[in-house]
């Protein structure tokens, strides 16, 4: 955690990926309102677990840092459990997700923000 908060220094580029279990609230939407599809998604995240999150750090000219430049943190997740629509768990297990290994070795969500919320990446006007 340490190491990322220097890197931002240099590297202010941050891009983010995430690996949720699917969309389990569903509703049809007729009217193209971007607040309704920003409520939708957002009303799925709030009831799911992150499954995966994946951070790779660069600098304006899109040049990586040496040496490690991404980290991908693999989250609890018990199929057993927790919500899920069985497409999006069938398409990441295919993908090489081992769930039984996010069941026995994951770590917290709430680990991994509070250690996040004390670095200088959280709160830096430059991302």
């Amino acid at each position: 955690a340490e190491y990322m908060g220097k890197l931002i220094e240099k590297y202010p580029y941050v891009a983010m990926d995430t690996e949720f279990p699917g969309i389990v609230e569903k509703t049809i939407n007729t009217t193209n309102n971007r607040e309704y599809e920003y409520q939708l998604i957002k009303k799925n995240v709030d009831q799911l677990k992150i499954i995966q999150l994946g951070i790779s750090f660069s600098d304006e000219n899109g040049n990586a840092p040496p040496g490690i430049k991404t980290w991908q943190f693999n989250f609890e997740f018990d199929t057993k459990m927790d919500s899920y629509l069985e497409e999006s768990i069938n398409m990441l297990s295919e993908c090489g997700l081992n769930f039984e290994r996010h069941k026995k070795e994951g770590i917290s969500p709430l680990s991994v923000s509070y250690t996040h919320l004390t670095l200088p990446t959280i709160y830096s006007v430059q991302i």
